[in-house]
């Protein structure tokens, strides 16, 4: 099979990495802002 008949598959591929990869930073972005929150609360500064 070529991968010529498929351009369309690639752009799904593709466009769902970067979707994956954007959700991934979204949590680690979450899960930073809580961690600062919880120290800031912690610490009182």
């Amino acid at each position: 099979m070529s991968m010529n008949l498929s351009p369309f598959y690639w752009d799904d591929y593709l466009a769902g990495r970067v979707s994956a990869r954007m959700a991934a930073i979204d949590w680690y972005m979450i899960r930073i802002s809580e961690w600062k929150n919880k120290i800031n609360s912690d610490f009182n500064f």
